[in-house]
């Protein structure tokens, strides 16, 4: 069996591939080349989720888990159209409500467009929001798909150059059985199993160094709760939460069903905390599941004291300029400007009256609200990852500012979210 140090090995096209995901399906097996030089992220979360080597959360159970995901799961959600054709799975629920728990870093690479029989990773729309979920797409190009969803793979188009596979040249098994799951319609393919060949060798290939891609690292965790009904309920941990964690409560009324409750995350820029609201005691009766999630390399701030944002306003239909937030000494106030291109000397300004961030391990949700313009919603995503002391290989402060994107919309009724842009957070002086 041999690992691979994900920073050192190299890529190839599809069929030539270092690594080759073999994916058993209830249809026959679907063979991928995985893009690990374009999306070492992507493809090490995958590997790894789907055999079991780094936890979870199951969101049936609540629990940290290290049952490998994808298999026993249903493509649950297909599309077959004029426009799309794709497969999806790996929810951890069996439906589109599931998630591991955790977030990772959209890969987008110039080489790798959805031009047909891609293996990719779902999310929300909103920047860096991909953690379990994939799909694959059949013959037909999704340019719409470009840049929004991260490839990591290629359905093989020649199963004979597979390694261990004995077809005959030309044999496009792979694609045609994609083909059958995607006709066939939502949960009517399961996932056997997925195993990984080292083309070189022909042996089973793991990983290792996911920890130095900085891929989120689950644990259980727990501690005592204090309840103030009608008010909250408090979690008091053995040990606080430090930089770059995240806990997730998770919450069942009847024994049955979990729901993933709002996440607690400590970012770079932040003191540890020993005590943390976890609900919101409203409930007669509840019972919670609690994990922590390292984001090693995170440089997501949970407080926005003192940071000033600076969002392209570009993709928005009718503006051309930036909104620029400066936020005050305690990150609750400040003063949201919009500047016009077009007019640089009379830009709309107002103080902040209202703050929703909800910070996490590779973004955020922003929403302020400001005297004199319309409210906005941000959704952010991190892009650059914190450096490392090369001595101790601990994080090092992030450099300012820190690039990110964004999909940013107004409020008009509902949430009108356009196109993506640029970003950056600025911050204080150290």
């Amino acid at each position: 069996m041999k690992a691979h140090a994900l920073l050192l090995a190299a890529l190839t096209p599809a069929a030539n591939a270092d690594i080759f995901a073999h994916m058993e399906t209830t249809r026959g097996v679907v063979n991928i080349g995985l893009h690990l030089d374009e999306a070492p992220i992507s493809v090490a979360n995958f590997v790894t989720l789907a055999q079991g080597t780094r936890a979870r959360i199951d969101p049936r159970t609540g629990v940290a888990t290290n049952e490998p995901l994808y298999v026993n799961e249903t493509f649950f959600r297909t599309g077959n159209n004029d426009f799309s054709k794709f497969a999806q799975t790996g929810s951890g629920s069996g439906d589109n409500t599931g998630s591991p728990g955790f977030t990772i870093r959209d890969e987008f690479h110039p080489s790798l467009r959805h031009t047909g029989y891609t293996l990719s990773m779902a999310n929300t729309g909103a920047p860096n929001s991909g953690g379990g979920g994939i799909f694959i797409t059949g013959d037909i190009s999704i340019p719409t798909y470009d840049d929004l969803h991260t490839i990591f793979g290629t359905i093989s188009p020649d199963d004979s150059l597979v390694p261990g596979n004995p077809k005959e040249p030309g044999d496009s098994a792979s694609r045609l059985i994609v083909d059958q799951i995607i006709s066939a319609g939502d949960h009517q393919t399961t996932i056997i199993g997925i195993t990984f060949t080292d083309s070189s060798t022909g042996e089973s290939a793991e990983f290792e160094n996911e920890v130095s891609l900085g891929l989120p690292l689950v644990t259980s965790t727990t501690g005592s709760i204090s309840v103030t009904p009608g008010s909250s309920v408090d979690l008091q941990l053995p040990s606080p939460l430090t930089e770059r964690t995240d806990l997730v409560p998770m919450r069942t009324l009847d024994l049955s069903t979990w729901d993933e409750l709002s996440n607690t995350f400590i970012g770079f820029n932040s003191s540890p905390e020993s005590v943390v609201q976890v609900d919101t005691g409203q409930e007669s009766s509840s019972f919670y599941r609690f994990s922590k999630i390292e984001y090693p390399l995170s440089v997501s701030p949970s407080s926005l004291a003192d940071l000033t944002l600076t969002v392209d306003a570009s993709a928005m239909a009718g503006l051309n300029g930036d909104y620029v937030a400066e936020f005050d000494s305690a990150g609750t106030g400040g003063t949201l400007t919009l500047i016009y291109d077009s007019d640089m000397e009379n830009p709309l300004s107002g103080p902040i009256t209202e703050i929703y961030h909800f910070p996490g391990g590779n973004g955020a949700t922003l929403i302020i609200v400001a005297t004199g313009l319309r409210p906005i919603r941000f959704e952010l995503g991190y892009d650059a990852y914190c450096p490392t002391n090369p001595v101790d290989n601990t994080p090092l402060p992030p450099a300012s500012p820190i690039p990110c994107r964004h999909r940013l919309s107004l409020w008009y009724g509902f949430w009108d979210i356009r196109g993506l842009s640029d970003a950056s957070i600025t911050l204080p002086p150290s």
